[in-house]
């Protein structure tokens, strides 16, 4: 009975340090292990590049802030002496990466986007093409931080302790930021959706405030009538 009770436990032991083993690969990776590279490509660099493509906005830039993201793994990770949380670490980096490619191409090319899921029929697959479109455009106005943040979290699943490791900055401040997002997508689309009437009255009432609001703008730029009404005012004014 002893023996047997001391069997099981030790194969719990073993199990258990080998799942902590296959959980730890930055460890494994600071110790040369081959595989933990393999293993670290696999879980992540479909993560990985769908947050360069979020930024980059482009597929072979996406494609080159990852390769450039594991390239660094595979220069800084062995023999590490410190304990790293990995996935963030990896997110820090394919974002220094990614701001660095923005900085240096500017790429003016349009976003290029995953394929959606198919819909039911073509008006549906259609909407959801349009509502992805704008989706993408929509987080390309926010401002870096919120973006990043919320990309992290909504479409990585990152945690916001995770987030702000990535970031450079506190779990408090990923939390903030990806609120800010939320907030910010929320408005936008509430802009869009405001009553052309109501918008037409703060232009003509040369409403400084609500003209630079996020809500107005985002109604303008999707609205040619209310364009056309704005360009109007501006021309009389100007005669």
């Amino acid at each position: 009975m002893s023996h047997a009770g001391s069997s099981t436990a030790a194969t719990g032991t073993g199990a258990e340090s080998n799942r902590t083993d296959r959980d730890d690969l930055s460890g494994r990776a600071a110790r040369r292990e081959q595989r933990a590279f393999a293993e670290i490509f696999k879980r992540h660099h479909q993560a990985i590049y769908r947050y360069c493509l979020s930024i980059l906005r482009n597929r072979e830039d996406a494609e080159d802030a990852l390769q450039a993201t594991m390239a660094a793994a595979l220069r800084a990770l062995p023999g590490e002496q410190r304990d790293i949380a990995l996935r963030p670490w990896l997110f820090r980096v394919a974002h220094n990466e990614s701001i660095s490619l923005v900085r240096g191409r500017r790429a003016t090319a349009g976003p290029e986007m995953e394929a959606p899921i198919p819909a039911a029929s073509a008006e549906a697959q259609l909407a959801d093409r349009d509502r992805l479109r704008q989706l993408v455009i929509d987080l390309q106005s926010l401002p870096e931080r919120q973006r990043s943040a919320l990309v992290m979290r909504e479409l990585s699943g990152l945690s916001y302790e995770e987030i702000g490791v990535a970031l450079s900055s506190s779990e408090a401040a990923a939390r903030q930021s990806v609120y800010e997002g939320r907030i910010s997508l929320q408005g936008l689309q509430e802009g869009r959706e405001m009553k052309c009437e109501t918008v037409r009255h703060a232009i003509s009432d040369r409403d400084g405030r609500r003209l630079r609001g996020r809500r107005l703008r985002a109604h303008l730029d999707s609205c040619d009538g209310c364009r056309g009404f704005a360009a109007s005012i501006e021309r009389r004014r100007s005669d």
